[in-house]
């Protein structure tokens, strides 16, 4: 059908409308377009009808003209909307929506809108409880934050003036993808406070290296921690390094630092040309900016640093072995931090040995068999040595203070993989592991990382026959080494993951993990929740299936047990299903009124709050309230009396 001629038409209306009714008697151009209409008038009523107004209009009678001339083209304008058509060339293409199934899903959310409200406010508004109130959201209905319009006011509550609420939110951000991204860097201030501090970091840690371009556009405008974190950040690109010399030559105080510290991640000679430089004038700078460095001339130069203290230290044995007490009171100084009698030369030495984490190289290797070759002398400054220099947030594994030396250096070298997989310091770990129960832990993480059948090597140390005369729990150092790597949900792989000590700043590192699923099922035989769950893959649904059920039935079973660790493992347990997406829920209640009947009645908030994190639907927690209900009334467990079954029926009818 050719529809052409009610677009002429229409037009010949509107242009009537400009030059005025009293003209369209003469306005030939309409009755022309009027009877090119009339084939159409037969095919279609509406045309019928946009004629027949057109024909009224034309009338010498027509009561109105100028309501009929805009009733004619009012109708036009909607039969060719109607009419509308969008044509593209080239062939027809899949839309491909398997792929970006997980970018619909994080937009495409069927949250209630009356609860997605209510959050909004709570992260954009200010007012009690509205830090309670997100938090109990997200592990109860974490699911909702996937939302894009909750995830924009997520951003915005990085500025949230309660700085609780504000880190909280910054905490549920990290794990996100690189999708979050536009919304972090959208009207971005780099002039900005705290907010934009969150934001930085966030994107930072969300999309590194890949932003690069961003930190360099940011940079110029930048001040104070805004700036010190971009300085931070050019560190991960290896294209960064004319700017940061430049600017190493033109910041000041802890901006000057962290440039010099982004450089040593820089392999260049002319970064070492600036660190021997520094290296005369002290080494306490230089060690503190180069210690997550892992570039061969940074392995080079700490090693070459270190070797040369060696000498020094062990021509100085005696001196060291005085305490810093005994050195101060010799002045009578009160502050042993700026003693003039102080030894520096020990202090230095200890800093050197930490520094030498992440390196790699002959050179390493031969300073590390230097160490462990006169640890008898060496002892006698253990003390003095950070023990664990990347930590993990876990209990060390062994709290005594005074450690023997290569105690020490065993867990130095567990740090130095978790940094850095190379060959040659795997290696040497594996070779000293053989006689020594020391680098149990170090030797247990390079295996994670390259042997599938790791866990078979793991009960062959545990056996009697192994390390027989060691010291320290042999499962403990193993357990250890596991608890530096997780499953990294916005990296979708697992990483080895720590902090550095007294800076506290994060190191993660991308590994594979061949056996993932052997060592998840040993660490289920060990009874390891938390690892357990800090393994669980969270993108195998079968995994998680198969980790959600197993933490259903420990969460079945401490009900025989009560107590206050049985109340604390519970809610735990609850965290763990929810995030595991495991709908089963059938029995919890009974096992939430034996391990916490005792202390139901005097803190009834307790129900709710064990009901909203229950997995499942909403119809499996309400059969289970209902169960519990019915044990309140009772009265069969102790603790659970008719107040609380009163408070359980009210709980009901707002669910």
């Amino acid at each position: 059908m050719d529809v052409k001629p009610v677009y002429e038409l229409r037009e010949r209306l509107r242009a009537a409308m400009l030059a005025g009714v009293n003209l369209l008697s003469e306005d030939f151009r309409l009755r022309r377009a009027l009877e090119a209409l009339k084939p159409l008038e037969a095919a279609s009523p509406v045309f019928a009808k946009a004629g027949q107004l057109t024909a009224q209009l034309l009338s010498p009678d027509c009561p109105c003209p100028q309501f009929a001339l805009l009733e004619a083209v009012t109708l036009l304008d909607a039969v060719i909307c109607t009419l509308a058509a969008v044509e593209v060339e080239g062939n027809v293409e899949a839309a491909g929506l398997a792929s970006a199934a997980g970018h619909l899903g994080s937009v495409m959310v069927p949250a209630p809108c009356s609860l997605v409200k209510e959050l909004i406010e709570a992260l954009t508004t200010s007012g009690s409880g509205h830090y309670a109130y997100v938090e109990n959201l997200y592990e109860t209905k974490s699911w909702i934050f996937k939302d894009y319009r909750v995830k924009h006011a997520m951003v915005k509550a990085l500025g949230a003036s309660y700085t609780e609420l504000a880190g909280l939110v910054q905490t549920m951000l990290f794990g996100e993808d690189e999708s979050i991204v536009p919304l972090l860097k959208k009207d971005f201030n780099p002039k900005g406070r705290i907010e934009m501090m969150r934001r930085l970091q966030l994107i930072g840690s969300i999309a590194g290296a890949k932003e690069n371009d961003f930190y360099r556009e940011m940079l110029p405008d930048a001040t104070k921690d805004i700036r010190l974190e971009l300085l931070r950040l050019l560190r991960l690109d290896q294209s960064n390094i004319e700017l940061l010399l430049q600017l190493a030559q033109t910041e000041k105080g802890k901006n000057k630092e962290m440039a010099l510290e982004s450089l040593g991640c820089m392999d260049d000679d002319r970064v070492v040309v600036i660190y021997e430089k520094m290296a005369k004038k002290g080494l306490s700078t230089v060690c503190r900016c180069l210690l997550t460095s892992t570039t061969k001339s940074a392995s080079k130069l700490i090693a070459r640093l270190c070797m040369e203290l060696l000498a020094k230290v062990l021509a100085s044995k005696d001196e060291l072995r005085r305490s810093d007490n005994e050195i101060c009171a010799k002045c009578n100084c009160d502050d042993e931090n700026k003693c003039p009698l102080k030894n520096t030369l020990k202090y230095e030495f200890c800093q050197c040995v930490e520094a030498l984490i992440g390196k790699s190289g002959d050179e390493v290797i031969a300073c590390y068999q230097e160490l462990l070759a006169h640890q008898e002398e060496l002892k006698v400054i253990s003390k003095d040595m950070n023990y664990d220099v990347i930590t993990t947030g876990y209990k060390s594994w062994n709290d005594k203070k005074k450690r023997p030396w290569d105690q020490v250096i065993g867990m130095h070298l567990a740090s130095s993989f978790v940094l850095n997989d190379a060959p040659q310091i795997a290696d040497f770990i594996m070779a000293q592991a053989k006689e020594n129960v020391y680098f149990l832990t170090a030797a247990s993480l390079v295996k994670l990382c390259r042997d599938e059948h790791c866990t078979e090597w793991f009960d062959a140390q545990l056996s009697d026959g192994v390390y027989a005369k060691a010291d320290v729990n042999k499962l403990t150092a193993i357990k250890a080494a596991l608890q530096y790597i997780q499953w990294d949900a916005s990296r979708h792989a697992y990483v080895a993951t720590g902090h550095t000590q007294g800076s506290d700043e994060e190191v993660k590192r991308t590994i594979d993990i061949p056996g993932h699923r052997a060592i998840l099922d040993w660490m289920m035989q060990a009874g390891w929740d938390e690892l357990v769950y800090q393994w669980t893959n969270k993108d195998d649904p079968a995994e998680c299936a198969k980790v959600g059920e197993w933490f259903y039935d420990r969460c079945l079973a401490i009900g025989r047990h009560g107590g206050t660790p049985a109340s604390s493992m519970l809610y735990s347990y609850l965290e763990y299903m929810q995030s595991c997406g495991w709908k089963k829920c059938k029995g919890l209640s009974s096992v939430f009124a034996l391990v916490l009947g005792n202390i139901i009645a005097r803190e009834p908030w307790q129900i709710r709050a064990f009901f909203q994190r229950l997995p499942g639907d909403m119809e499996a927690v309400l059969a289970e309230l209902d169960e519990f209900i019915k044990l309140a009334e009772e009265q069969t467990i102790k603790g659970m009396t008719a107040e609380v079954a009163e408070y359980s029926k009210k709980l009901r009818k707002q669910l």
